[in-house]
């Protein structure tokens, strides 16, 4: 006699149940949207959901956008327009010497091929430090070579084939240009504006502008 054949033992899954939801319970559409009520701190303007200011009112500066540092906005504007200039003025020098730089020929090359690539990296982060006051004021400093150009006293180099001497007389003349305007604005920044930190900070770079005009000048007379 065989044996019948056992059926398997299958094992019963329980059954999962995605929730539903009956709208039919809910209110009719439109549904209600639910908002968030805020108490606006004291000293600080009530703005919508875009951060515009209520009808009527003109949106006024934040803390982070407007220094609070004991200068008039009037006289901060002043001393950035004048920082501005003296960036463009920057700008245009750094450029003019980076292409002596690359230009330059004759016995001196490699002295004044050195040398011309240390003068363009101080004017470079001079210019940096001057962009970074201007930051500092709530201003917004210049940012394209047509803005640069536009605002400079001094010129650009569009002459070919200068000699190693030219250059540096050119680049003398134009030294000497920044140091006057330089020592224009600290009487004027700090006289006149009221802001002795920045003219303290104008003050140091006309004397690093001073001693590199004297290293120029001494080259000029070899």
């Amino acid at each position: 006699m065989s044996e019948a054949a056992v059926p398997p033992i299958q094992l019963l899954q329980p059954k999962r149940f995605a929730p539903t939801l009956h709208l039919a319970l809910l209110p009719n559409p439109p549904y209600p949207t639910i908002t968030m009520a805020t108490t606006a701190k004291a000293g600080t303007a009530k703005t919508s959901a875009n951060g515009a200011a209520p009808k009527g009112k003109a949106a006024q500066p934040t803390r982070a956008e407007e220094p609070n540092i004991g200068l008039a906005r009037a006289d901060m504007d002043d001393t950035c327009g004048l920082l501005n200039e003296l960036l463009a003025n920057y700008q245009v020098l750094a450029v003019k010497t980076k292409n002596y730089h690359w230009t330059v020929v004759g016995l001196q090359f490699n002295d004044l091929h050195k040398f011309f690539e240390k003068m363009y990296g101080f004017l470079s982060e001079e210019a940096d430090q001057v962009a970074e006051r201007v930051r500092a004021l709530g201003g917004r400093p210049l940012g394209s070579m047509a803005a640069f150009v536009e605002r400079a006293s001094l010129k650009e180099e569009t002459r070919e084939g200068l000699r190693a001497l030219e250059m540096v007389q050119t680049l003398l003349v134009d030294e000497e240009a920044l140091i006057r305007q330089l020592r224009d604005m600290i009487g004027r920044i700090g006289d006149e504006l009221g802001d002795d930190g920045t003219a303290d900070f104008v003050t140091g770079l006309m004397e690093e502008r001073e001693k590199n005009a004297w290293m120029l000048r001494a080259l000029a007379q070899g």
